[in-house]
């Protein structure tokens, strides 16, 4: 015997694949919908009218019938419904950047803690090498002085040559100037003379036609 489609309920006309097949009676079990304050949530966030209304305070149990209103609502989020056993997927991607901020808090805190040290130690060696070899007699206002002029003769030094190289460069950069100036000269002085040559040219042939004419 052949079982009767719909369990004897009347046909209907088929509903688009977004919708499921019967709206009246729809069974929904705990693994397809988690909450109902997150499908609010979502609801609110399609723009969907009135969500609240049909779903506030209705956690879905298994075997639980939802009816025809909240099953409208529900059919336009169902892409965004999370399952009961994942329902802080909404907030994971947040939950993620709070623990990457605190893992990189932590590693620069340590990186800076493992710095200081390392200064720490290193400064301590340093002085201890000099405690060793410095005798008393010896001031530090004296070093200091000294360190002072040997950083001031640097600078000088540093200065002068600087000082030269500009210098230099801006002679060499004016002699090229004299130079193409001069080359220039030169060119416009033989284009002058070749256009009065061939001035004087044209004219001792004018002179030679007409002298042939009237003779």
């Amino acid at each position: 015997m052949k079982k009767p489609e719909n369990n004897g309920q009347k046909k209907r006309a088929k509903d688009t694949k977004d919708t499921p097949t019967s709206y009246t009676n729809l069974c929904v079990e705990p693994q397809h919908i988690a909450n109902a304050k997150t499908i609010i949530r979502v609801a609110e966030t399609e723009k969907i009218r009135k969500p609240r209304k049909e779903i506030h305070g209705f956690i879905i149990s298994s075997r639980q019938t939802i009816y025809k209103p909240i099953i409208q609502c529900l059919v336009q989020i169902t892409k965004k419904i999370i399952p009961k056993n994942k329902k802080h997927e909404l907030n994971r991607e947040g939950i993620e950047r709070r623990r990457r901020r605190r893992r990189r808090r932590k590693r620069r805190r340590r990186r800076r803690r493992r710095r200081r040290r390392r200064r720490r130690t290193i400064r301590r060696r340093r002085r201890r090498r000099r405690r060793r070899r410095r005798s008393r007699s010896r001031s530090r206002s004296r070093r200091r002085r000294r360190r002072r002029r040997r950083r001031r003769r640097r600078r000088r030094r540093r200065r002068r040559r600087r000082r030269i190289k500009r210098r230099r460069k801006k002679k060499e950069r004016e002699t090229e100037k004299e130079e193409k100036k001069k080359e220039k000269q030169k060119e416009t002085k033989k284009k002058k003379k070749k256009k009065e040559e061939e001035k004087k040219k044209e004219e001792e042939e004018k002179k030679k036609k007409k002298k042939t004419l009237f003779s």
